[in-house]
C-alpha cells in the first residue's frame, strides 16, 4: 500500500489515520463536521469521530488491500 503523505482528504478517499493513538486505514465518509471511517467490510458498523478525534496522516494512493477467510488484511502503518 502507497500512502500519499497529507493532512486532508476528500469525501470517499481511503485513508490512513490515527485514532484514540491507534493507526487505522479506512474510507472516509463526510457529511458537515461529522466524519465516519468506514470500514472495508460492509458487515461492521461505521466509526463516528469528529475533525479533532482523528489526526489524518496520508491518502491511500496505490497498492491494494487483500482478503483472508473474510477478514481484510493490510499492512501495518507505521506512525510518526
Amino acid at each position: 500500500m502507497v500512502v500519499g503523505s497529507q493532512s486532508a482528504a476528500t469525501h470517499d478517499e481511503t485513508l490512513a489515520a490515527v485514532v484514540d493513538g491507534l493507526a487505522t486505514v479506512k474510507r472516509q465518509d463526510r457529511e458537515g463536521e461529522q466524519l465516519s471511517l468506514v470500514e472495508a467490510n460492509a458487515t461492521l458498523v461505521p466509526q463516528e469521530v469528529t475533525g479533532r478525534e482523528v489526526a489524518i496522516r496520508g491518502v491511500v494512493v496505490g497498492g491494494r488491500v487483500t482478503k483472508h477467510e473474510g477478514r481484510v488484511s493490510r499492512p501495518r502503518i507505521r506512525v510518526p
